[in-house]
């Protein structure tokens, strides 16, 4: 891929969720260290303590032009200066869709639009410094940390929504008959890759195959619509994902089995632009349903918490791969950049979420016995008591007997979590 390539769309969205996308002539950021420095007289040297980075700065001269916004580009520009000038909090700050550096979460601090009426005729520039902020709200919990991934996932599905409306565009019938069969495929094993689920929650079988049935019915009739299929693929995966009944780590890797059979289905393989929109689209698809995934359901050990976190960070390295794969085999494809960077950003933020939850969850302990014990006798050397729920766990852990009398002999490891 060439550096032209590589750049994305610009777009900047205000904290009431309007946006502006624009054209742009230059690209800069700046960063620098800050230091505690001390200088003794008389000493051409100083005492330098690193205190870290401040915050980078990002500079854009942003184009409207006739061109490209028709008759009305100055009000195009005054409608994203208006947006520029909107109050940013950390709870609600502004989303700079960076061409070069991804998605960064800033604040404006300076605004200057300038338009000329001789040799710029037909063009309004606005240039813009930002500066990154941290978008978290304090204290950062689970709850606001799932709240604020929920809430990133719906305002993605309805920017993936246009971005493949616009990009999902079959050439002839042939190309639209092969993106057909790659949806199909997606949607029978998302169907059958998450059956393991259903020995917790039987309830979601019978809607998830209704909804399969649905989508690959009506795909024909929808080819000539992909905004309107991706919100069939996301309104799918959640019907798996949203299951409160089921093991967090269950339903993640459950997910992360539809990636691997997405890549592994080699038969499917895109061969066209359009067919590579598709096969994005799979892709981020069960993305999007592992993490939701992650957002609901039970965590009931640490290992499992930090086995869900790792799953979701493989899998986007299996997505990433993907893709970047699609594009270079496919001549004139390119990913939608501030989609992946949106999803890559939420995947970040549902690893360390599960990784943070891992702490407050109990760990497995191991316990050689060095003289021979009864369950009873165990349970209260663990737990100081022999309350019916440490008792159970405990048969349940070990696979003890029924009977509550028999002898754990000498050596056998004991394994209890706390």
């Amino acid at each position: 891929m060439s550096y032209l390539s590589r750049l994305g769309v610009a777009k900047y969205t205000a904290p009431d969720g309007t946006s502006s996308s624009f054209e742009f002539k230059r690209l800069s950021r700046s960063l620098s260290h800050k230091a505690a420095i001390m200088e003794l007289p008389q000493q051409n040297i100083a005492d330098v303590q690193d205190l870290g980075l401040t915050a980078p700065r990002f500079t854009l001269a942003c184009l409207f032009t006739s061109y490209v916004n028709g008759a009305d580009y100055d009000l195009a520009a005054d409608a994203f200066v208006s947006q520029l000038s909107q109050q940013v909090t950390p709870q609600k700050p502004g989303l700079l869709a960076h061409p070069r550096w991804g998605n960064v979460p800033c604040m404006p601090l300076s605004i200057a639009q300038t338009e000329d009426f001789t040799e710029n005729m037909g063009l309004s520039t606005v240039e813009v410094e930002f500066i990154r902020i941290n978008p978290a709200s304090y204290p950062l919990t689970s709850t606001n940390a799932a709240a604020g991934i929920s809430g990133g996932l719906a305002s993605l599905q309805t920017s993936a929504a246009a971005d493949f409306g616009n990009g999902l565009s079959p050439a002839n019938a042939l190309d639209s008959a092969g993106c057909q069969g790659q949806l199909s495929v997606m949607a029978s094993g998302l169907a059958s890759q998450v059956s393991a689920i259903s020995s917790n929650d039987p309830s979601f079988i019978q809607s998830l195959g209704a909804a399969v049935s649905s989508f690959t019915s009506g795909l024909s009739s929808q080819m000539s619509n992909a905004s309107a299929i991706c919100n069939s693929v996301i309104a799918m995966v959640q019907i798996p994902s949203v299951t409160q009944l089921c093991p967090v780590l269950l339903k993640v890797q459950s997910f992360s089995n539809v990636l691997a059979n997405l890549v592994n289905t080699t038969v499917n393989l895109p061969k066209t632009v359009a067919q590579a929109w598709t096969h994005t689209l799979m892709f981020f698809g069960g993305m999007f349903g592992q993490l939701t995934a992650a957002l609901s359901g039970t965590l009931t050990s640490r290992a499992d918490a930090v086995n869900a976190s790792l799953s979701i960070q493989g899998s986007m390295a299996l997505v990433l791969a993907g893709v970047a794969a699609d594009e270079a085999s496919i001549p004139g494809f390119v990913a939608p950049v501030d989609i992946m960077n949106q999803l890559k950003d939420l995947a970040a933020r549902a690893s360390a979420m599960l990784m943070a939850q891992s702490f407050s969850l109990s760990a497995p302990h191991y316990l050689t016995l060095a003289a021979d014990h009864t369950p009873l006798d165990l349970c209260y050397m663990i737990y100081g008591d022999i309350s019916d729920t440490h008792l159970n766990n405990l048969y349940a852990w070990n696979d003890f007997q029924a009977d509550q009398n028999f002898i754990v002999p000498i050596g056998f490891q004991v394994v209890y979590y706390a």
